[in-house]
């Protein structure tokens, strides 16, 4: 991949704020300006941000925040789902591009070769993982983890790399139960 600019992909989403001084590239997620609501485009979109931000070698360490009192909130609308787009459930061709822009996301984030610090500034009741991921996790005194994106949602298999980030944190047991009882770590 050719390296990128921060200059040629900063203003390219609508659900990440991104600045950087000194080399320190801080990563805001958001909605609106206010705290990040799941959405199918903002998956995409960090999907596409870390391919960006781990292809720019001015990025020496990458803060990836929330905004306002959350990390990461609950489904923009809730009956907006790749699951609600039909009444039989997805097609193939519906879950193909949400399929491939969360294993991207997950893989692009995982790819990029300099400290990424998570900074979860309240709860994080969406796709926590994003955070744990993270080389080093720095927790606000009231966040929160949990998982309300697979099977409290509607008995859907814990996936999106929560299965592997909470087996790694808490046991196998432990994750079991806390993905498919929903609950909440502070």
């Amino acid at each position: 991949m050719a390296m990128s600019n921060l200059d040629t992909y900063r203003n390219n989403f609508e659900y990440i704020r991104m600045e950087r001084q000194n080399g320190i590239l801080q990563m805001s997620l958001h909605c609106d300006g206010g705290p990040m609501r799941w959405n199918l485009q903002l998956q995409a979109e960090l999907a596409q941000a870390f391919t960006a931000v781990g292809a720019d070698r001015e990025n020496r360490i990458i803060i990836l925040t929330g905004t306002g009192d959350e990390f990461s909130g609950p489904r923009s609308d809730p009956q907006n789902t790749v699951f609600s787009l039909s009444g039989f459930g997805p097609t193939a061709a519906e879950l193909e591009p949400v399929w491939w822009n969360a294993k991207r996301l997950i893989t692009r984030l995982l790819d990029i070769d300099v400290p990424m610090i998570a900074v979860v500034n309240g709860p994080a009741k969406r796709h926590s993982e994003l955070a744990l991921l993270c080389d080093i996790v720095i927790a606000a005194d009231d966040a929160t983890f949990e998982d309300t994106a697979h099977f409290e949602l509607g008995g859907h298999v814990p996936g999106d790399g929560t299965n592997v980030i909470y087996t790694m944190l808490l046991g196998i047991n432990r994750a079991r139960y806390f993905m498919l009882t929903g609950q909440v770590l502070s």
